[in-house]
């Protein structure tokens, strides 16, 4: 839903005032840094970073910033079998034999399943309180945040923050207070709220934090443009702290490079932001839904793909221009096998998106909205009568669509 002036500052004080619960969507930035918000890959990447939505790179599929919440699960009897398989392949018994000792446990993980989602259900759209526990889902992979236990930079304190196929007990984490008066409140976390983040299970009897950590690079610039370049090792960043006692020395450049990661003895705040509350309408569409443009008359579909130069022979396969995409409609077939094999190119799905990132929930009639191109990551616009592809950031107003009923 969109909201112009003074109305959609209204509207985001009131959401300010809604509380956190259990089963909505969220996206999570830093209050250091409100530009750069949790993000993941998922698929190729697991490990959890800082990006902003709309960077210098370009606009990334928003749904890599969100994330669902859920309570803790139940992981008695998984814990079991996974160790269970992870002995067996230990040995050298047959994939039958296997197969055998590990079947017992089939109905008793699949009965622990439907539990943890019957109590889910039990707790959708009811509040999250300071220190219950959480397990934040991400969205576009479907893996669960957690602090795995190694390694991610120069101090040894430091661990990493990344996806998990499966929920366990460093999945699951708390919201705690980060000022006094979140403490003496009736103890509901509320969106905008800034909070800590801390997964569940202890280290060495100290709490794990989400952290914001901050890499200093400092390098030394040359005052005479004849000497050599001054080698940037010989400038610690000790020297320089920040980027005020930066500026009073003439000749070093200052950058600051940010991640994501767990520390046992540093704390960052962070911001809840609703995404879209929990709400189930199977047939209606979202924000984030992925389809086909199927165009009913002439039972097409559009699509955009890379237009071929010229057979390349000594590779035996043609070739593209970099970043060259053409629109063009893709026919089906006079029989239903044949009708269903546009929708099986990937060429011709795209995503709907909000003008805003921050807005998901249904897409209303009417109402203003983008489509990306999911293979190429551009925007479907209208220029001069004609369809066209445009990867502009932020996107010009020649990508903004709209809805109508035509009747029912």
């Amino acid at each position: 839903r969109r909201v112009h002036g003074t109305h959609s500052n209204f509207v985001a004080m009131e959401k300010e005032k809604e509380p956190l619960t259990f089963g909505s969507y969220v996206l999570i930035n830093c209050h250091k840094v409100p530009k750069l918000y949790l993000y993941c890959d998922g698929f190729i990447r697991t490990k959890a970073t800082l990006k902003e939505i709309n960077g210098k790179g370009g606009s990334l599929n928003v749904l890599s910033f969100v994330f669902q919440i859920f309570p803790a699960f139940i992981n008695t009897f998984k814990r079991e079998a996974m160790s269970l398989q992870k002995t067996l392949d230990g040995h050298n018994y047959t994939e039958q034999k296997k197969l055998e000792l590990i079947s017992g446990y089939e109905e008793k993980v699949n009965t622990e399943f439907k539990f943890n989602m019957q109590a889910f259900d039990k707790v959708v759209k009811s509040p999250v309180f300071f220190g219950q526990p959480i397990q934040l889902l991400h969205v576009l992979s479907g893996k669960f945040l957690t602090c795995e236990v190694n390694s991610a930079g120069s101090s040894n304190d430091l661990f990493r923050l990344e996806l998990s196929d499966f929920s366990s007990e460093n999945t699951v984490f708390r919201v705690l207070p980060s000022y006094n008066f979140q403490k003496d409140s009736e103890g509901t976390v509320h969106h905008i709220d800034s909070v800590f983040l801390a997964a569940s299970v202890s280290y060495t009897n100290k709490l794990a934090y989400i952290y914001l950590f901050e890499e200093k690079k400092v390098r030394r610039v040359p005052v005479d443009k004849t000497s050599k370049a001054a080698d940037p090792s010989n400038l610690f960043v000790s020297e320089i702290v920040t980027r005020k006692e930066a500026q009073k020395v003439s000749n070093v450049t200052f950058k600051v490079k940010y991640d994501a990661s767990i520390s046992l003895d540093l704390s960052s705040r962070w911001k809840f932001h609703l995404f879209c509350s929990y709400d189930i309408h199977a047939n209606l569409c979202h924000y984030g839904d992925i389809f086909w443009l199927f165009h009913a008359e002439s039972q097409k579909i559009l699509a955009a793909q890379r237009p071929p130069v010229h057979m390349d022979l000594r590779e035996g396969r043609e070739s593209y221009i970099k970043d060259s995409y053409m629109l063009s409609f893709l026919s089906s077939g006079s029989n239903d096998e044949e009708s269903r094999a546009p929708l099986r190119n990937t060429n011709g799905m795209w995503m709907i998106e909000a003008l805003e990132p921050h807005i998901g929930g249904l897409v209303r009639w009417g109402a203003r909205f983008r489509l990306r191109h999911l293979c190429s990551n551009r925007y479907l616009g209208v220029v001069d009568g004609k369809l066209t592809l445009d990867h502009e950031t932020p996107p010009v107003s020649y990508t903004h669509l709209r809805a109508h009923e035509t009747g029912r």
